[in-house]
């Protein structure tokens, strides 16, 4: 076998390994990410506890049961799984909906969709999709999207002055996706050989 021929299946060999070994569920895309996985451990931010077990939905049916008057837009922008947890910190309570939508596309479609929301955009928000916020008398809303994920935050007893709390559960959440979601293949083009 020639010196080119060696070096030819040689780097084959090595290409079948790493792709073999790059299609684990480390490599998942991210419409395949569970965001059952993705709620923060409890005592977070200033240390939120987890108020009962989270539910989760898989199909439209299933999300009709937790929201039933938006289960159809979901599904309208790619819907795949969502997750519904509760909180308290003393008297406050915060309820974090996330939903998987398959696609940036699909969070980001829902999140611009009038019938989704509304508020005003977050500047400090340092995700690469966008946030907003909706303060009320007694409670705020924040919703944000980022990579195929898109969430909501409900948090009550609350005012403006409790923004800063809001923003951290939602940064916390925001770098748990980041941490989730798959390292795009395209940085393979980054990587150098040491000729020395």
């Amino acid at each position: 076998m020639s010196g080119f021929n060696r070096v030819g299946l040689a780097l084959f060999c090595t290409i079948l390994i790493l792709g073999l070994s790059l299609s684990g569920p480390l490599f998942a895309a991210c419409d395949e990410i569970d965001p059952l996985t993705l709620l923060p451990n409890e005592g977070f931010c200033s240390g939120w506890l987890a108020d009962g077990a989270p539910g989760t939905a898989y199909t439209l049916e299933e999300l009709t049961e937790f929201i039933d008057g938006g289960a159809f837009l979901h599904d309208q922008y790619g819907f795949t799984a969502a997750v519904f947890q509760n909180y308290l910190f003393g008297t406050v309570a915060a309820s974090i909906n996330l939903y998987n939508q398959g696609t940036a596309e699909g969070a980001e479609g829902l999140f611009n969709d009038p019938s989704s929301g509304m508020g005003d955009p977050v500047p400090e928000w340092t995700g690469s999709g966008e946030a907003r916020f909706q303060p009320a008398l007694s409670y705020i809303i924040f919703q944000f999207w980022e990579e195929c994920f898109y969430g909501s935050i409900y948090m009550n007893p609350a005012t403006v002055s409790d923004f800063s709390e809001v923003l951290c559960i939602a940064t916390e959440i925001l770098t748990i996706i980041q941490g989730a979601v798959p390292v795009d293949y395209q940085s393979w083009g980054s990587l150098k050989i040491n000729a020395n």
